[in-house]
């Protein structure tokens, strides 16, 4: 009963937070990785150093698609479930 209740919320909520913590790994080398699992923006910059041009752009609009698609859900997710006002 309750769970129909606070799906929307939970599910925007995680959406919501995926969004900001990819934004902030994404502005700084902040986060720490093992060999063999480096975070998008390490990848990145990698990329940009070694003069990979080509395929930093390819990343990029991969990227790019990807946050489209999560931040779409985000956004139909929460109008679907906004409450009247």
């Amino acid at each position: 009963m309750i769970l129909p209740s606070i799906s929307a919320a939970l599910v925007s909520c995680w959406l919501f937070g995926f969004l900001l913590a990819h934004a902030k790994c994404l502005l700084g080398r902040s986060c720490w990785s093992a060999p063999g699992t480096e975070i998008v923006a390490e990848t990145f910059f990698d990329l940009w150093q070694n003069g990979q041009v080509t395929e930093l752009a390819a990343m990029g609009d991969l990227w790019v698609a990807l946050m489209l698609v999560v931040s779409a859900g985000f956004h139909f997710t929460a109008r679907r479930y906004r409450p009247d006002v």
